[in-house]
């Protein structure tokens, strides 16, 4: 390519892509269309212009085969109406009665004339007759029309036409261009020749082209068996004539006369040949006349293809603005924009994508601030458990000497009972010092934990009370946030009772899709759905029951969880009134060779 085209043509395009987003969809659209437009309506074009080709063309056939079927049937019947009117008049009878005595009398001759002239009626295709008899005598049935009974003598006297034929007619074309029909007359009683008979015929009355060729004019000729031209239909110059002349023997699609093309068809029927002409300019015009309808449908096309790409711009160009002029407000801080959306295509997604993308950002920051507050409940939840971790370490030894010279009396007084729970609280308490040092402990740690404040309980409440902890082999060795399970047993313990039957807590540890997964389960009085969806929700309202809030334990659990571990953490709460509670919780399973417990 010329570097100067190349040149030109990087301008235009850098030019292209610097318009307005309106001004370049409508030149796109506009040249989609024109494109669009121009390559159907050559299509279109072409294939009607073929189409009337083929039309013409099969329609020529058509019409020369229907003028040729009208053309033998009108001599059939000719032919047969000379006969039927010759015998009707009495005019072979008469030509009997003469034969006895040639030459015809005078009164014989003007009854002759009658009889021939009462042959011509209007139903008759001929418009006059003549006779011969044996000896040369001949007879007109208008003696007045002197060419006709000129050309019928002539014709009747020429040697070609005298051979009889024993009824079949002979049809013949005189230089002047009329046409007559000769056939022999015979007298039936006894049955004996008695002359000939020619009949001058109407060759309107033959040959009927109809308005077909008015439309496309077309010329037919017909000829003999002898290949003699007899008639024809629509234009017959001498040209033609000898044009199809030609065809008889070496039929040709279309052929070129005096300068102008014809499409040609040759048919045959009952001996007689006709040739169908078709002038190819008529088919020309037909093909102009459907490219001028084209050209006008495709300015059309492109007038309504140009007020549609307008209206489509707008449209798509107003969407945009009002898509960016949002975008600008979100920028500048305003977070609750909200976009209609108009439309289903592209532009459509594109601002439901926006309306969600604001929708998103809002919930986000909303989930931020409460992050924030959880966060800061969380360390205050921290500094609480460092405040009872000081509170422990406040002369521990104190309280585990006090607790074992309570001991040592009780085994004095020889009250074994209050001894083991002392054992028992004692060992609970070393066990949570020791605990509280860190922030994750094991499965295990955490369980004998638990199991020790358990059996605290059912020291209390005697056989009323059984709980049952469970490790599975899998869940051994992971880590879990340090007195993340107590909250939930101490709901169980104290408000899982069961007045018709003895409490029964279970608690279990497994793994499920490396997942560490904790259930704490008992027999008790249950929830109703609206408030486990509350206390899930942390818009339960606060009961008080032995000055401790019941339901903020478990939503200190669960904001821990979502702290510690984000989305990846669940608590799962079923429960039925009268059946008990099932609390389950699932965290990322982080086992003590991993690097690191989870922060």
């Amino acid at each position: 390519m010329n570097p100067q085209v190349r040149r030109f043509l990087r301008r235009v395009y850098r030019y292209f892509f610097n318009l307005p987003y309106r001004l370049k969809l409508l030149i796109t659209h506009l040249g989609v269309v024109l494109l669009v437009v121009a390559a159907i309506t050559v299509m279109i074009t072409l294939q009607a212009s073929r189409q009337v080709l083929e039309t013409s063309t099969a329609g020529l056939h058509q019409f020369t085969e229907q003028v040729l079927i009208n053309f033998t049937n009108s001599v059939q019947n000719a032919e047969r109406y000379l006969y039927s009117t010759s015998v009707s008049t009495g005019t072979v009878t008469l030509m009997a009665q003469i034969n006895t005595s040639l030459p015809p009398g005078r009164q014989e001759r003007l009854d002759l004339v009658y009889c021939l002239s009462k042959m011509i009626d209007s139903y008759a295709t001929y418009d006059h007759v003549a006779v011969r008899f044996e000896d040369g005598t001949c007879v007109s049935s208008n003696t007045y029309d002197l060419q006709a009974a000129a050309q019928s003598e002539a014709l009747l006297s020429d040697p070609q036409y005298l051979e009889n034929r024993y009824g079949q007619a002979e049809w013949v074309r005189t230089p002047e261009g009329d046409v007559y029909m000769l056939r022999d007359v015979y007298s039936t009683s006894p049955l004996r020749h008695v002359g000939k008979m020619c009949a001058r015929m109407k060759q309107s009355g033959l040959v009927s082209v109809g308005s077909y060729n008015e439309k496309l004019d077309c010329s037919v000729l017909f000829f003999s068996p002898e290949g003699e031209m007899i008639v024809g239909g629509g234009k017959n110059t001498d040209a033609l004539v000898t044009a199809a002349a030609d065809q008889l023997d070496a039929p040709q699609r279309s052929v070129s006369v005096s300068g102008t093309e014809y499409a040609v068809r040759v048919l045959r029927r009952q001996n007689w040949t006709a040739v169908g002409f078709l002038p190819m300019e008529s088919i020309v015009i037909l093909q102009n006349s459907i490219i001028q309808s084209g050209i006008v449908a495709a300015l059309l096309g492109v007038l309504v293809g140009l007020l549609l790409s307008v209206a489509v711009s707008n449209q798509m160009a107003g969407q945009i603005r009002q898509l960016v002029d949002s975008m600008h407000r979100v920028e500048a801080g305003e977070l609750d924009v909200s976009i209609p959306v108009q439309s289903r295509d592209e532009i459509g997604v594109l601002t439901g994508q926006f309306n969600r993308m604001t929708a998103k950002t809002r919930e986000l920051v909303q989930k931020l601030i409460e992050e924030e507050n959880s966060k800061r409940r969380a360390e205050y939840q921290s500094l609480d458990y460092e405040y009872r971790f000081l509170h422990w370490q406040i002369n521990p030894h104190f309280i585990y000497n006090a607790l074992e010279t309570i001991n040592a009396m009780a085994k004095i007084d020889g009250n074994d009972e209050l001894s083991d729970m002392i054992v028992m609280l004692s060992a609970y308490f070393r066990q949570n010092t020791e605990n509280m040092r860190k922030k994750f402990v094991t499965v295990e740690q955490e369980f004998l934990s638990l199991q020790q404040y358990a059996e605290i309980y059912c020291g209390i409440y005697g056989d009323l009370l059984t709980a049952e902890f469970n490790i599975a082999p899998e869940a051994e060795g992971a880590f879990l946030p340090t007195m993340l399970i107590q909250p939930l047993l101490e709901n169980a313990l104290v408000h899982g009772g069961n007045t018709q039957e003895d409490t029964k807590i279970t608690v279990s540890a497994g793994a499920e899709d490396g997942q560490l997964v904790v259930c704490v389960q008992d027999n008790g009085k249950g929830m109703q759905p609206e408030m486990v969806r509350q206390i899930l929700g942390g818009d339960a309202p606060l009961s008080q029951s032995g000055g401790e809030k019941t339901s903020l334990g478990v939503r200190n659990v669960l904001e821990r969880m979502h702290l510690l571990y984000g989305g990846a953490a669940s608590m799962q709460i079923e429960s039925e009134p009268g059946r008990g509670t099932r609390v389950i919780l699932r965290i990322p399973l982080r086992r003590g060779d991993a690097q690191a417990p989870p922060l």
